[in-house]
């Protein structure tokens, strides 16, 4: 069955499974969509400007600039058929329009004349709903740029929904094998219990004799007691962490205090011939000379973490344009950029594309602080880097509005050091028609 929109049952159930997977239906007001919505508005000089996702029944409205209104009936959305393409829908004048000059916000208050939408597609392509302005007069049609302004604040739009999600599931994932780690230190005392069915796999090692004694727990691990015992530490770690562990042990014959020599996370050969990362915090026994006479080493599994940890850094990188990308901005210029993410989400960012075809503009950025507030503040400052200097003529002016914009409504007292550039790549004869920006 085809649905009035134009799509399947199947495609229909897809998109909606798809936005109620970003759990955003129904929840409070959030800056960063605000503040896009408040961009779009203030950049297409519309009174009015709102996200709208359209479930099934309803379109509801996550963020609203210019109007008070929560949700309305989905069958007179107007972004119900902004969801039917791909590209920005524009209406200039809604009562000489079919689709919308009969619509009750038409006839009656607040009587719409103009409106303009781009639909929220996901990666996947479902379209959830659209960012759009309204204005109570006719309006002649988007230029192209302005078409593009309100595309990329809707994918700006449609990026912040995605990463809500993803990070609220890795806050999610943080928090559980935080509380584990609680409860299992908690029964740290109870040496015994420990020792026989605690998940940690501990050791007991001499410098001569390698492994002397093992936990129960090795069976966890494919391995029997036996198997382990006279094995040298050096027999079961990977051969590319073997380096660090010879660092490590060095400085333990020769009584460094710093723990964090001590402490290392190495991979451990399974008895299947797979690897496991696993985090060792080994105790020092030394006898009256000082000298290390044997090493009690529990090795803690950190599979989920570090898979954790490769996921924050794919939810950052995924903001970053691509590298392909950048080296397909322009033939005058060699683009490249990389950033490689700690272990926590932050506010790390960069950005380049062109102003014209003899006007690149990179931009760096770095916010203050880690985590999900972080990473917020760092889409938000991304998208507004991008739409003001993609339509500033002076870079000073950019700076400043850039300034001003993260200056409103920030509760959190969040900064952004920024470094911004406009390299010239032609000869001042060839860009004397380009916009005029400072010398760099």
């Amino acid at each position: 069955m085809i649905e009035p929109n134009g799509t399947s049952d199947a495609e229909e159930a897809r998109r909606v499974q798809a936005l109620r997977a970003l759990a955003i239906m129904d929840t409070q007001p959030e800056a960063i969509f605000d503040r896009i919505t408040e961009l779009a508005a203030l950049t297409l000089q519309a009174p009015i400007a709102f996200v709208s996702l359209i479930d099934t029944e309803r379109q509801w409205f996550k963020s609203c600039i210019g109007v008070d209104l929560k949700e309305t009936p989905r069958d007179i959305a107007f972004c119900d058929y902004t969801i039917r393409q791909d590209d920005v829908l524009v209406a200039p004048d809604c009562r000489i329009d079919l689709r919308f000059k009969d619509n009750p916000f038409v006839t009656q208050a607040p009587h719409v004349r103009f409106y303009a939408g781009a639909p929220l597609i996901t990666d996947e392509g479902h379209r959830l709903g659209s960012l759009c302005i309204i204005d109570f007069e006719p309006r002649c049609d988007l230029s192209a740029a302005e078409r593009t302004q309100l595309k990329k604040m809707a994918a700006a739009v449609t990026s912040a929904m995605t990463m809500r999600r993803d990070m609220a599931d890795y806050i999610r994932m943080e928090q559980e094998l935080r509380q584990a780690d609680e409860k299992l230190r908690a029964s740290a005392a109870e040496l015994t219990f420990l020792t026989e069915h605690s998940a940690d796999l501990i050791l007991r090692q001499s410098p001569e004799s390698g492994v002397t004694w093992v936990s129960q727990s090795c069976r966890q691990h494919g391995f029997e007691v036996e198997d382990l015992l006279g094995w040298k530490a050096f027999d079961y770690v990977h051969p590319d962490d073997r380096p660090k562990l010879e660092v490590r042990q060095a400085a333990r014959l020769t009584g460094s205090p710093d723990a964090s020599v001590l402490r290392g996370e190495y991979r451990i050969r399974g008895r299947d011939g797979g690897w496991v990362w696993m985090e060792e915090n080994p105790s020092l026994i030394r006898n009256g000379a000082g000298q290390v006479v044997e090493t009690i080493s529990i090795l803690r599994d950190i599979n989920d973490r570090k898979r954790t940890e490769h996921a924050a850094a794919d939810i950052q990188a995924g903001m970053l344009p691509p590298r392909c990308a950048l080296a397909r901005l322009s033939p005058l210029a060699d683009v490249d950029a990389i950033l490689k993410p700690a272990s926590s989400i932050g506010g790390d960012f960069y950005d380049a594309f062109m102003i014209d075809p003899s006007r690149l503009c990179f931009v760096l950025g770095d916010v203050t602080g880690k985590g999900l507030p972080a990473a917020l503040f760092m889409a938000l400052s991304k998208a507004l880097c991008h739409s003001l200097l993609l339509r500033a003529s002076d870079l000073g002016e950019a700076v400043r509005a850039i300034s001003a914009e993260l200056a409103r409504n920030n509760s959190e007292a969040m900064a952004l050091s920024l470094v911004a550039g406009v390299p010239r790549l032609a000869t001042r004869t060839s860009s004397s028609r380009a916009r005029r920006w400072p010398p760099i």
